[in-house]
C-alpha cells in the first residue's frame, strides 16, 4: 500500500480542520478579499488624504483580518463598500466614513448606536439613489456619530447630541436619525458654542 501515507495525511488534515486547528479555505479567502478591498479603498482615498489612507491600512486591516474579528461586521463590509460604490459615492469621504465606523465597531469602542442598526440604515439608504444622497452626510461622520453623537460636521460648524440616539428604518423612505427625548444639542462654530438642553 504505497498511498496509505497520503490517505492518512488527508484524513489527519480533515480532522484538524474540523477541530478548528487549521483555518478553512473560506476564512483565508475572506481575509484576502478584505485585505484587497481595504488596499483598494486606501489607494482611492490617498489622493484626498494620505493620513486617511494610512489609517485604513494600519488600523482597519488588522482588525478586519484578526482571527477573533466579529463576523457579523466583517461579513457585511465588502457588500456595503460595493453598494456605496454602486451608488457613485466617493472613496473620500463617504466610503472612508463607513470604513471608519467599521473600525470603531471592531475596536470594541462603546458605541452610541449599535453597529447592527447603523449598518441596516446604510444598507437601506443604498436602495434608492435619492436616499443615498440624503444619507451621505451621516456616512461621512459615521465613526464620530457612533462614538460622540456628531451628526453634522463641516469646516466651520459641528453639531452633536449628548443623549439617547436611534436610527429608524421606516417602511417607506430613507433611514431617519432620532435624538432624544432628553439630552443636549450642541453646535460649535469658530469659537462660539450653542447648547440646547431638553
Amino acid at each position: 500500500m504505497k498511498n496509505s501515507g497520503s490517505i492518512w495525511g488527508i484524513l489527519l488534515a480533515g480532522w484538524m480542520s474540523c477541530m478548528g486547528v487549521m483555518p478553512t479555505f473560506a476564512q483565508e479567502t475572506d481575509a484576502v478579499a478584505l485585505e484587497k478591498a481595504v488596499a483598494e479603498l486606501a489607494k482611492a482615498v490617498e489622493p484626498f488624504d494620505k493620513d486617511a489612507a494610512r489609517f485604513l491600512e494600519r488600523k482597519l486591516t488588522p482588525l478586519l483580518t484578526a482571527p477573533g474579528a466579529d463576523t457579523a461586521i466583517t461579513a457585511v463590509f465588502l457588500d456595503r463598500l460595493a453598494q456605496l460604490e454602486a451608488r457613485n459615492l466617493g472613496a473620500f469621504p463617504e466610503r472612508f466614513g463607513y470604513a471608519r465606523s467599521v473600525q470603531a465597531a471592531l475596536a470594541g469602542d462603546s458605541l452610541r448606536i449599535p453597529f447592527s442598526a447603523w449598518d441596516a440604515a446604510v444598507e437601506r439608504a443604498m436602495q434608492e439613489r435619492r436616499w443615498a444622497s440624503d444619507f451621505t452626510p451621516l456616512l461621512t461622520v459615521g465613526k464620530d456619530l457612533l462614538l460622540d453623537g456628531i451628526f453634522h460636521q463641516t469646516q466651520s460648524v459641528t453639531w452633536s447630541f449628548d443623549g439617547p440616539m436611534a436610527i429608524s428604518l421606516p417602511d417607506i423612505g430613507a433611514p431617519r436619525l432620532f435624538l432624544g427625548p432628553t439630552g443636549t444639542l450642541r453646535a460649535f462654530a469658530k469659537g462660539d458654542t450653542l447648547e440646547v438642553q431638553r
